[in-house]
């Protein structure tokens, strides 16, 4: 083997273990990847982060609900699920799971309420969250889904939307800008 032959395989194997190293980090989560806390439920995958959502019917003057719209983009009925978590803590105030036909969409919201505020295709159990703020996760079944968070203020009775707000939303297991 001459020299020249040799220098030729060192630089093919010197390309070929630089191109295995990138595609090895490709693989990993990004820097500052969000994963979720807990386990999500079964058959599902966690997807988003909703860094603040509040819920709260303790005031006259207002009151405040979560909604987060969920809809499948995909052919097939779809399971998705909202699970809202206290505060800075890991545990579950409430996790709701529906599942939602292809190419439809549904409410998931953190109280009881219809219209003028939201009509909901799933509420959170035994009265809903009514003195809660936190985070939470969105995920579903092996489908695509689109999500949209909002937080709507209605009057003490719910009689009269006040206003709304759109929540963040961060993707799990991918980098975040930190916006």
């Amino acid at each position: 083997m001459t020299a020249l032959q040799t220098r030729l395989i060192l630089i093919c194997l010197a390309g070929a273990l630089v191109s295995f190293s990138a595609r090895a980090a490709s693989d990993a989560p990004p820097r500052g990847a969000i994963s979720q806390s807990t386990t999500p439920p079964s058959g599902q995958v966690g997807r988003y982060l909703i860094p603040f959502f509040t819920s709260d019917t303790q005031f006259a003057s207002g009151r405040t609900v979560t909604v987060v719209s969920v809809f499948n983009t995909s052919n097939v009925v779809c399971k998705a699920y909202v699970e809202f978590q206290y505060g800075a803590l890991k545990s579950s105030a409430c996790t709701i799971t529906t599942s939602i036909a292809a190419k439809t969409s549904a409410r998931l919201c953190s109280r009881l309420v219809s219209d003028p505020i939201s009509p909901c295709n799933a509420v959170c159990p035994n009265g809903g969250l009514t003195f809660t703020t936190g985070h939470a996760y969105v995920g579903s079944g092996p489908c695509k889904i689109a999500v949209d968070p909002r937080v709507f203020y209605s009057n003490g009775d719910d009689t009269t939307l006040s206003g709304s707000a759109r929540l963040s939303l961060v993707p799990i297991n991918a980098g975040s800008a930190g916006d």
